[in-house]
């Protein structure tokens, strides 16, 4: 875990990174995560939590073993499998084409999956990335709307956190594929911008989902923690960030309009 001094040392190294690789334009641009996929060990008690606490503004796929529920531009994705983690997160890009997107990966040596009209990658920690066309999914259909009534009005994807396991390989990696530029501080990592969103690089020993984070509108915090206690939700307030915890222990950053993620 990186010291407040070692991310000051991190930051100059992938500061020097950047302008060593000025001359070399990101494979990429960027427009924002679009989706959060996450496996799940009950798909129905997964679904009523999601549901339950943030509205999830409305399911738009409903497939065996699968549900895609609407946040704002944004959806979040459940698959029931056997053993809880993230399946993958998506960052769209613009002017995608899955031919054109698969070739360059390819051609630098990535090896990618495709499936239909979507292409998947890994980075250096085997964590799965789809490259996504900057509409997926925005133009579809809600086939079950939300329920009136809810702890939390979601509104969209905010971030995703993951560990890593060597932060200046995965920096690397990530500014590389959309060149994307440190957004804010970490005390064991860096936060890099991907659009409106961000995506949180933190070292640690096991690979994978840290947190993600869903945008909610204004609410009062006691008021919500009292409205989690009722009904047996865990959640947890620390320095002015609320957290909670879905069925399979999956992280969830609750953030409010604020830009800091902070309840003030």
């Amino acid at each position: 875990m990186l010291t407040r001094r070692s991310f000051f040392a991190f930051s100059a190294a992938a500061s020097f990174a950047r302008h060593a690789r000025a001359a070399s334009a990101p494979l990429f641009k960027p427009v924002e995560i679009n989706h959060i996929a996450l496996r799940v060990l009950d798909l129905e008690e997964s679904e009523t939590y999601y549901r339950d606490l943030f509205g999830a503004p409305g399911i738009i796929f409903e497939k065996p073993g699968q549900r895609y529920m609407r946040m704002g531009k944004n959806f979040v994705a459940l698959f029931e499998k056997d053993e809880p983690a993230m399946d993958h997160f998506a960052v769209s890009i613009e002017d995608y084409d899955a031919d054109a997107v698969e070739a360059k990966l390819k051609d630098l040596g990535h090896k990618t999956r495709r499936s239909s009209d979507f292409v998947y990658i890994h980075d250096p920690d085997g964590i799965e990335i789809q490259i996504a066309h900057a509409e997926h999914e925005m133009a579809s259909p809600v086939v079950r709307e939300a329920p009136e009534k809810s702890i939390f009005k979601g509104s969209g994807v905010r971030h995703v956190a993951v560990r890593v396991g060597k932060l200046e390989r995965s920096v690397d990696f990530y500014q590389s594929l959309f060149g994307l530029q440190q957004s804010r501080e970490a005390a064991n990592g860096a936060w890099l911008s991907v659009g409106p969103n961000e995506l949180g690089l933190f070292a640690g020993a096991d690979p994978g989902l840290d947190h993600y984070s869903l945008a909610v509108e204004s609410y009062d915090a006691r008021t919500a923690g009292k409205a989690m206690r009722a009904v047996g939700h865990p959640y947890n307030r620390n320095y002015g960030l609320f957290f909670a915890w879905d069925p399979n222990r999956h992280r969830i950053e609750v953030a409010g309009p604020d830009a800091k993620h902070r309840l003030e």
